[in-house]
């Protein structure tokens, strides 16, 4: 080629980069894999049965109410993708978030490679784009702040949403190219796609993918007209968001916080909040795990953070505008944190993984600017070339180094719940979420005493959240105040209807108060709430004990085993209706049989002999029920024997006694006598009943299956 811009990198050479950057991302990530489950986790994965399968494809947009997974069917995929590998083993988690991470890196790699070729930038970065490209996808991997998308396992899903972004980039540049492939076109439509169905953010990607079009293509925005159709498909896939997101569970949670504060005093803070997270991209020192960032209470307080924002955002219109490159960046920065830092009210003010794609723009720009500023000084004859390269080199792995340090040394928190805790407050003392995610943790480890002050704290942060109140309700049961925490789950249950476990603690408690009633009512609640869950089915059959129903009890504690078998409780729950069914059972055909024989005392043999087989249906071996209708049968058998015309009646008692006994060849031979001879004696009507009972008996049925009154 004789055009001086063109990347003069080969692709065996890429491609040894492309390895690079991926052993870089193992190496940094290595000690991630003995992570835990924590927080959100135990609800979108430990708590999720839906995930416990790959088919049928439904399954993945029933996650639980109010968990991470929920509205987001591809999260709740490749969780099941992750538990089909490992189970509830982390390491089978933890592998799937450092591929997907650093697939993102290669596709920020190529994205920015090819970015810096096109005409807009070839002129200052065509020499250099590929080893720009991958110094910014390195620091971009390594850096510290990715360690929530990377090492939280369940927040894989801002990690998959900014990974779809990246490729509908990816493929629009490519679409740039003369000769470009319409697999590109198809490529970015189902990236679009299956992004919303990953996280509701990565809605962003048409626009940012129309921006770099008419930012990037020479023709500019004239030139959209042609890519009308393009454009148009990709954003037609905002219409998934409104059936995930607008209709489900994620927009009542949005409309919850927004009706406790105003989207203007949320708008404000996030000023503060983009500053800070610009200060964590520039210097990663003090991370953490879960911000309690204050709403803003004064002017003053937003007046600086907010110029510079307002000044950032002018800059990157002003730049984009003007046709700079590094107006994208800007563009990229700003819509990336646009759905979690405008009007949207949010319950967390701050969150680390929210600049998980937004980071690329600073590194981005600080290594694009930093060659800048080398050629520049290269120009002026101030360093030798060489030293020039060998000098960037050598701040690109220092950097690296100390990034990727920083981040392992992140990654270890993840290691143990309640350090990670501990860790939060040691920066947050007053952090309610940290105060309820250690009361949380002590819960788990059935330490209700330590759990309880930890929860009161959480408490006076947060009143009105359902999880701090339905976990301070459990750690009162755990302490046996059950009265004391029935109007803290009630509450929970009242402020969030569909919270599974407030519903089934709740159940539990008015069950051990004796309010079987709402016990009932609020469990069978959360088995339609979330139908694979065991332990609202194992509080119902023991629900079910109480009421002395334990046929019932016995569906439900089946279903809850075969769901969980391991659940010892719904174990001993099902022993104890098994056995007070059969006490049961006794008790009932113990009565039956007295009944029965009384009534054969007073001569009413067949209506004894009725009850006598409903007995013995009940309990097939009762011994009393077998000795009295052996003894009708040898009374009968005697009676007939000792008269030469015996009457009908005694002869249709005989045979009764014989289907009760399942002698029907028997019973049909004698039921025909029956009613042969009260035919023979002219007694048309007792007849025509004795032959509707011997029709019986060739049924193999003694009586009627429906029980005549008595």
């Amino acid at each position: 080629m004789n055009d001086p811009y063109t990347d003069s990198w080969s692709r065996a050479a890429r491609a040894g980069l492309a390895m690079l950057l991926m052993a870089a991302t193992v190496a940094v990530y290595s000690n991630a894999f003995g992570g835990i489950f924590i927080f959100d986790d135990f609800d979108a994965i430990l708590y999720n049965t839906h995930i416990r399968g790959l088919t049928p494809v439904s399954r993945f947009l029933n996650a639980p109410p109010s968990s991470t997974a929920s509205d987001r069917p591809l999260l709740s995929f490749t969780l099941a993708l992750s538990y089909a590998w490992s189970g509830y083993e982390t390491w089978g988690y933890h592998a799937f978030n450092v591929a997907l991470h650093a697939a993102s890196g290669l596709l920020l790699f190529g994205l920015l490679r090819r970015s810096l070729l096109l005409p807009l930038c070839r002129e200052h970065f065509a020499p250099a784009a590929t080893p720009l490209a991958f110094a910014a996808a390195l620091l971009w991997l390594v850096h510290p702040l990715q360690t929530t998308c990377v090492t939280y396992i369940v927040q894989r899903t801002e990690a998959l949403g900014a990974f779809f972004i990246l490729l509908t980039l990816y493929a629009t540049a490519r679409r740039l190219e003369p000769s470009a492939s319409r697999i590109w076109s198809i490529l970015a439509f189902a990236a679009c796609c299956l992004g919303v169905l990953a996280k509701e953010t990565a809605a962003a990607a048409p626009v940012l993918a129309l921006l770099y079009h008419g930012l990037f293509s020479e023709a500019g925005f004239q030139g959209l007209r042609k890519q009308a159709r393009y454009f148009v498909a990709l954003f037609a896939t905002w219409s998934l968001v409104g059936i995930t997101v607008l209709t489900g569970e994620r927009i009542n949670m949005v409309s919850n916080h927004a009706e406790h504060n105003s989207p203007f005093a949320y708008l404000c803070t996030q000023a503060g909040v983009i500053v800070y997270y610009l200060k964590l991209a520039f210097w990663p020192d003090r991370l953490c795990f879960v911000y309690d960032w204050p709403y803003v209470r004064n002017v003053s307080s937003v007046v600086i953070p907010g110029l510079g924002v307002v000044a950032m955002l002018a800059a990157t219109v002003l730049g984009y505008l003007r046709r700079q490159a590094w107006g994208f960046l800007g563009v990229l920065f700003f819509l990336a944190l646009a759905p979690s830092s405008s009007l949207v009210v949010l319950a967390l003010r701050a969150d680390e993984h929210r600049m998980y794609l937004a980071l690329a723009a600073p590194v981005t720009l600080v290594v694009c600017g930093c060659y800048r500023l080398g050629v520049a000084c290269f120009a002026r004859g101030r360093w030798p070339a060489t030293l020039t390269t060998a000098l960037a080199a050598l701040v690109l792995v220092a950097a690296a180094l100390a990034l990727g340090r920083k981040t392992r040394q992140a990654n270890e928190l993840y290691r143990d719940e309640r350090a990670i805790w501990l860790d939060v407050l040691d920066q947050e003392p007053h952090n309610g979420r940290a105060h309820l995610g250690l009361g949380m943790e002590r819960l788990k480890s059935q330490k209700g005493f330590e759990a309880l002050p930890l929860l009161l704290m959480a408490y006076a942060r947060m009143p009105d959240a359902a999880t701090v109140l339905n976990a301070l309700g459990a750690a009162l049961i755990l302490r046996g105040q059950h009265e004391a925490a029935r109007p803290l789950l009630q509450t929970a249950t009242e402020n969030n209807p569909r919270f599974v476990d407030a519903q089934n603690n709740l159940g539990m408690v008015l069950a051990t108060l004796g309010d079987l009633d709402g016990a009932e009512r609020h469990l069978l609640r959360a088995t339609e709430l979330s139908p694979d869950l065991p332990e609202p089915y194992m509080y119902m059959g023991w629900v079910r004990i109480r009421q002395k129903r334990y046929a019932e009890a016995l569906d439900f504690l089946e279903h809850a085993l075969k769901l969980n078998p391991n659940l010892t409780d719904a174990k001993n729950y099902f022993d104890a209706a098994e056995r007070a069914l059969v006490q049961d059972a006794v008790a009932r055909t113990s009565l039956q049989v007295k009944r029965a024989w009384e009534r054969c005392q007073d001569g009413r043999w067949i209506e004894g002999l009725e009850l006598l087989y409903r007995a013995r249906r009940l309990l097939p071996q009762h011994p009393e029920a077998a000795h009295y209708l052996k003894v009708v049968t040898d009374k009968a058998e005697s009676d007939i024997g000792a008269t030469e015309s015996p009457e009908p009646e005694l002869l249709h008692v005989l045979a009764t006694a014989y289907a009760v006994q399942g002698r029907f060849e028997e019973a049909v031979q004698v039921g025909e006598l029956a009613w042969r001879t009260a035919e023979a004696s002219d007694q048309a009507e007792l007849a025509a009943k004795l032959k509707r009972h011997a029709d019986l008996f060739k049924q193999g049925k003694p009586f009627p299956d429906e029980p005549a009154d008595r």
